[in-house]
């Protein structure tokens, strides 16, 4: 779904696909036509006629990944964008949290995997809600070494949190069952990850983005879940 999505873009010289949740503004033109509203930020800016493609916010439990519609940036007003969507004649109506795809020009910005995560708006915060990742700091990396170091404080928080969970003997410790860490205790084995073992688990969540798309995620636990479930890794990856 997503590789269809992005070969829908055409892409010029420096523009980089994003996406953005809609806000609550959503007209409906007609049963197959509907105006939807973004906001940007930190200096951000879309073209007029940039074009749009829009996908549902997965709800846990809902299987419906169906693409909502498409369209172009009809209307620019201040910080807000507004897209006319041709909506699927098989999916639901838009809702506030939807994410829109669209292309800017971010020309500085290092196009490593934690761009491929945070381009379908996933953002991390530390086990005590603090900023681990944010759209910001995306914008701030320019080189592999930037990611690197951004890399470098997931492990710190990962190693954090399970030193944490040991001495309070949290009941959640168990024996992974299954892939790459098979018989091994979770708190004990997260004190022992690596840059690899961060960077299979962004390529995981690049390929199934529908899974995390749109929401904010504490890391240790999404890893651990991620550890526990048998770390699928993408093949070729």
């Amino acid at each position: 779904m997503f590789l269809k999505l992005e070969n829908s873009f055409a892409q010029k010289e420096n523009s980089m696909l994003m996406s953005f949740a809609i806000t609550d503004y959503i007209v409906k033109l007609s049963d197959s036509m509907d105006i939807v509203q973004i906001q940007l930020s930190d200096g951000l800016a879309i073209k007029e006629k940039s074009m749009g493609v829009l996908q549902p916010k997965r709800i846990p439990g809902d299987a419906d990944t169906i693409e909502i519609g498409f369209g172009k940036c009809h209307l620019i007003k201040g910080d807000y964008y507004y897209f006319s969507i041709r909506r699927d004649k098989k999916a639901r109506a838009p809702k506030k949290g939807d994410l829109l795809y669209t292309t800017l020009n971010l020309p500085d910005v290092y196009e490593g995997n934690l761009y491929h995560v945070a381009k379908h708006a996933v953002t991390f915060i530390k086990i005590d809600e603090t900023p681990l990742m944010t759209f910001s700091n995306l914008l701030s990396l320019k080189s592999k070494a930037d990611e690197d170091n951004l890399i470098s404080s997931f492990i710190e928080e990962i190693k954090f949190t399970a030193k944490t969970m040991i001495e309070q003997n949290e009941i959640q410790d168990m024996v992974i069952a299954t892939g790459t860490y098979k018989g091994k205790k979770l708190f004990e084995t997260m004190q022992l990850i690596n840059n690899k073992d961060i960077i299979d688990f962004l390529k995981y969540i690049n390929a199934r983005p529908a899974l995390y798309a749109g929401y904010e995620w504490k890391f240790s636990e999404v890893f651990a879940t991620w550890m526990s479930e048998g770390a699928p890794t993408v093949k070729g990856g």
